[in-house]
């Protein structure tokens, strides 16, 4: 299908680019910033609920 390898090599790399540079310059986000805000989110000291550690039984 193609005449050598590095052919493919640079049809894959267009078609990386070119995605990267359509998500870089698009709205569009992977997470939204609601949910980016809540990974860095430090919880409250008296939020944290201590959890008995869990028992293995068989």
């Amino acid at each position: 299908m193609f005449p050598n390898d590095a052919s493919v090599a640079r049809l894959v790399t267009a078609v990386v680019v070119e995605t990267h540079d359509e998500w870089a310059v698009a709205e569009r986000r992977y997470l939204s910033e609601e949910s980016m805000a809540k990974l860095y989110a430090k919880p409250e000291p008296d939020t944290i609920v201590e959890e008995p550690p869990l028992v293995i039984t068989a």
